[in-house]
């Protein structure tokens, strides 16, 4: 349980991290518009997924 709930804070703070890069190198830059589409949609997704994995680990930590 305590491993979990590392990686989850592992990741939303790679998930900060990652963010602050995208969108200072990729999505605030003129280019490729097919480019910065695909990576918002690659970065909803992966938010979506880490807010599901948290839900998912304080549920279960709340139920035990």
């Amino acid at each position: 349980m305590k491993n979990k709930c590392i990686i989850i804070v592992l990741l939303w703070i790679l998930w900060g991290v990652g963010m602050d890069y995208l969108s200072d190198m990729i999505i605030s830059r003129p280019m490729n518009q097919t480019i910065q589409f695909m990576t918002i949609l690659g970065v909803l997704t992966l938010t979506v997924l880490l807010v599901r994995k948290t839900y998912n680990f304080i549920t279960n930590l709340l139920n035990k």
